[in-house]
């Protein structure tokens, strides 16, 4: 009867317990940024391609890469540290396009933490030949 008693209590304390969005996640805002300053209209990365990821370190939880329109894209997130690297097209407001790569946060030792309920990561890309 105790144990009856025991996972009951246990089932109304946990089942109740509300989970406010702000706890455990973050909403990260992306800014791409170019060498030479250029402004991006649009980047499209292939979320399909192994490598193109963003990665939570703590859980291994990868999310696709969102468009970024006018250089930036926002996606909530669970807290933690993230891996950050892809390869995309970025269409310029000249009307010019490259093929870019950011590998700037790509490694453990490079990830970016995640931890506040709001972030901003400007993402230095490279140009690709």
């Amino acid at each position: 009867m105790r144990k009856i008693l025991g996972i009951i209590l246990i089932l109304l304390t946990t089942s109740c317990m509300k989970v406010i969005p702000g706890d455990v996640t973050c909403r990260v805002t992306l800014q791409a940024q170019l060498p030479s300053g250029e402004n991006i209209v649009a980047l499209q990365v292939d979320n399909s391609l192994p490598g193109n990821l963003i990665k939570n370190i703590n859980t291994g939880e990868t999310y696709p890469i969102p468009v970024f329109v006018n250089g930036q894209c926002e996606m909530d997130v669970l807290k933690g540290v993230y891996i950050i690297a892809f390869d995309g097209m970025a269409a310029l407001s000249s009307g010019k396009g490259y093929k870019v790569r950011c590998t700037e946060h790509a490694t453990i030792l490079t990830a970016v933490s995640l931890v506040e309920n709001s972030e901003n990561v400007t993402l230095k890309l490279q140009v690709m030949q």
